[in-house]
Order: structure tokens, then sequence, then C-alpha cells
């Protein structure tokens, strides 16, 4: 009881408030070593889409001012003589995505090093990828479209569908299994015979019968544009082709460039923040460059000291430089503690990375009370559920357990995400 007590005295001197929040302080307190205005403020959303608008017409007006601008280029092969909206557009997804990155400038020129330097192995990993949740998406339009023929009654279709279904199926697991060029070449091999024909004396549904052709013609289409797509992986050609596109990579990343370092002086100028600026100027506090490559400040250095225990809520729901922010404020990672439930992410479109929380728990081990805490960590299954009755965890689990896949929702539902009733 003592304890507790004594816990909830100290509770009011501990920081409990957003990533956010907590970005904002440190910029109060340290931001003159940024040279920060103190008087910097979080703009409303309005004022900032104006500023955005005007920031981005004029770093197009002097990009269209330059004859050997990129943006020229760009315009060759994309405006379709429908002016530079889409460039526009584009410019504003590469840099609102940079945002969430630790270093936006080196993660553009990453970006450019791919065609430069023709680096296929990148491609040819999302390729596959890319491969399996198409053959997975086909495959299931060949499934409904087998299920429609059965329940119309068009058995004559069944087979061939059925037989679709599968090849189309064990091509996907050679894919799974990073064997692409294999699954290419039985994908190509596969061939699509024609649907057998049907008497004309026999009674048919009519809409059910070309419903179930149009699913196989999306099938037959999805699958001749997956192999066309794959045409440079399958040739040979990839690091050629990269390589031959580098200079509209280059336009595009140097257009982004000159737009991220007009809107950041931009809104300097005006003393406004964005909530991804907190995160950037915070990282910038706690993290040195040297010579030797970067490492933690001093002021980082300040702050692990105070902080016996780091604790992160939501933790599926926080991007690349927020997970760099917590790492540095916490003594390399021993004193951190990070709940999360990938289940519950909700916040992709603010560029929430749930891949990252599932690294983690990949990674750790599972804890084990009789054994000693591991040096590196352990991962703690939180499964009792204390809010819900035990027939809404079992149907909880029972449809989750159909529905949640790698491919849809990134993990499979096993036995370390059912819901146990507390």
């Amino acid at each position: 009881a003592a304890h507790l007590t004594r816990q909830l005295v100290l509770l009011q001197r501990a920081k409990i408030m957003t990533i956010h929040a907590f970005c904002l302080d440190l910029l109060r307190e340290y931001g003159y070593a940024l040279e920060l205005d103190p008087k910097s403020h979080i703009g409303n959303e309005g004022e900032l889409n104006l500023l955005r608008e005007r920031t981005l017409e004029e770093v197009f007006e002097a990009a269209y001012k330059e004859p050997e601008s990129g943006l020229h280029l760009l315009l060759q092969h994309y405006s379709r003589g429908l002016g530079d909206d889409n460039i526009k557009a584009l410019v504003l997804r590469l840099v609102e995505f940079g945002e969430s990155m630790p270093d936006i400038e080196d993660w553009l020129a990453g970006l450019l090093a791919v065609y430069n330097q023709g680096q296929a192995a990148i491609w040819q990993d999302y390729f596959a990828e890319f491969m399996q949740d198409e053959l997975a998406e086909l495959g299931q339009l060949c499934r409904a479209a087998a299920t429609l023929a059965k329940d119309a009654g068009l058995t004559v279709y069944l087979s061939l569908l059925q037989s679709d279904a599968a090849a189309l199926t064990q091509i996907a697991a050679l894919a799974a299994n990073g064997d692409w060029p294999a699954g290419l070449t039985a994908l190509a091999e596969l061939g699509f015979k024609r649907l057998p024909a049907i008497r004309s004396k026999v009674e048919v549904d009519i809409e059910a019968k070309e419903k179930v052709q149009q699913l196989r013609k999306q099938v037959k289409d999805g699958c001749a544009a997956l192999l066309r797509e794959a045409s440079p992986l399958l040739n040979g050609t990839l690091s050629e082709e990269l390589r031959s596109q580098a200079p509209l990579a280059e336009a595009l990343v140097n257009l982004a460039l000159a737009y991220y370092q007009a809107w950041q002086q931009a809104k300097r100028r005006r003393r406004l923040l964005e909530f991804a600026d907190l995160e950037h100027y915070a990282l910038r506090l706690l993290l040195e460059q040297t010579p030797d490559g970067p490492k933690k400040s001093a002021v980082a250095e300040e702050l692990s000291a105070q902080y016996d225990e780091i604790m992160v809520d939501e933790c599926q729901d926080i991007n690349e430089i927020q997970n760099r922010i917590f790492s540095l404020l916490s003594c390399e990672g021993k004193n951190l503690f990070m709940v999360g439930d990938v289940k519950q992410s909700i916040y992709r479109f603010r560029k929430a990375m749930p891949a990252l929380f599932i690294e983690k728990s990949r990674r750790f081990p599972s804890y084990d009370p009789a054994a000693p805490f591991p040096d590196g960590g352990a991962k703690i299954i939180l499964g009792q559920n204390f809010r819900s009755r035990r027939e809404v965890c079992g149907l909880v689990n029972f449809l989750f357990e159909r529905l949640m896949s790698e491919e849809i929702g990134e993990i499979a539902y096993g036995e370390e995400e059912k819901l146990l009733p507390g």
C-alpha cells in the first residue's frame, strides 16, 4: 500500500502525453539550438494549405523559367496535354510520405540511386510481393466464378474453373517462396483453355453464364497484364530499363527536393509548424551528425538519464521517425516498454507503419516468467480480454481466423492473436 501511495504521488511528475506534445515541449526548451523562433506555432489547416499551394506554384514557376529544368522532361512524358496538375500531385505525395522518414533528403537520394545504379534486386523483391498479391486476387475471382457456375447448374464449366484456380494457387506459392521466375514461367504456360460449349437444348441461367464468362475474362486479362509487367524481369533488361528512366527519376526527385526546401523556408519565415516538423526538429535535437556517422546528442543523453522507463501505447501506429525518437530517448532500448495491437492499426493514412511493430513482435522471444528476463528484451502476450463476454470473444476469433492473413491484415490470426475471456 505504501508503494502504491508513493507511485500515485510521483505520477504527477510523469510526462504522460502524445508524441507531438512531447516534441513540442522539447522544442520550447531546446529550440534555440536549432535557431527556431520562440513564437513558432502549429499552423491551422487552412493557413498551411494556402501556403503549401503558393509555395508549390512558386517552385514550378521557377522551374518553367529554367530551360534545362527537369520539369520540361516530365511534362513531355506525363502531362498528356492536361497541364502539370498530375506532376504537382506526385511531388506533394512524394514529400508527404518522405516526411515520415528520419531524413527525407537522404530518402529521396536513395530513391534516385535505384535508377542511376539500375538496382534491379529492389524491384525484384517488390515484384515478388506484388505478384503474390495479384495471383491471390485472381485466384479468388476464379473460385468465385466456380461457385457461381456450381450454384447456377453450369457444371460443364466447373472442372476447368477449378483447375485454373488450383494452378493460380500453386503459382502464387512459388512467388511466396521467392521463386518468381518459375512462377512467371508457369503463368505463361497456363494457357487458359476455352470454356466448353453448352448445348442449345440445355436450359441455362443466361445472366449467371455471362457473369461466369466475365469473371474468367478478368482472370485472363489480369494474368496477361502481370506477364506484361514482368517482361523486363523475364528478359533480364530491368537494370537497363531502370537506368534509362534515371533522367525522369532525377527530374522528379530534384523537383520534390526544391519544393521541400522552399516549403520549410516558407514555414520558418511565417513561424509556422506542422506536426511532422515537430518530429523532425526533435530528431535533430536528439541526433548528432559526426564524421563517424550519427550518434546520440548531449540533449538525448541528458533526457535518457531522466527516465527510468519509457512507455509507448498504440505502438502499431508509429512511423519510422517516431520509432527513432523513442530509441534515442531510451537506454539502448533496455527501458523501452511498447504496447500495441496490429489489428487496431487505423492511422496508415497518417503514414503509420504497422510493419515496425510486426517486426518487433517477431524479433523478440516470448516472455517466460520462470526464466531470467532476456537482455535483449521479450514479448509479453496480453491475450486476455476483460471487456467482452465469452460469446463475443468467440465470435471475433471465429471471424478473424477466416478473414485475417499476412496478405489481408499483415498478420495471420494465430494462437497469439486470439482473444481469451478474462
